[in-house]
């Protein structure tokens, strides 16, 4: 899989996925997007992607193979190689004591 990114002018970020017919047929292709949608979902929930991006990612033959949990973490691994991804934010504690 590769990802090419450029700038934008939003606040936002829009994606775009090209998964050609030596993929699969269209029910495997649609599956493909519709993992690397729902992967990107979860990473900007958790608001751990820079933003104001276009990303277009281009799928290679044999992905439709690969198990989710390895697709996302070849996601991941490719936006942080492209300084996307940011660290995971540590949520603070639920109830703090008062100091002093």
């Amino acid at each position: 899989m590769t990802v090419l990114i450029l700038p934008n002018a939003r606040t936002s970020n829009r994606y775009g996925f090209v998964v050609s017919k030596r993929v699969g047929n269209a029910v495997t292709r649609n599956r493909v997007k519709r993992r690397l949608r729902e992967i990107l979902r979860q990473l900007d929930r958790a608001e751990r992607l820079a933003t104001g991006y276009d990303c277009v990612f281009i799928v290679r033959p044999g992905i439709a193979l690969v198990p989710f949990a390895e697709l996302d973490a070849a996601v991941q691994a490719l936006l942080q190689r492209a300084r996307l991804l940011l660290p995971a934010r540590t949520s603070p504690p639920p109830f703090a004591e008062p100091q002093g």
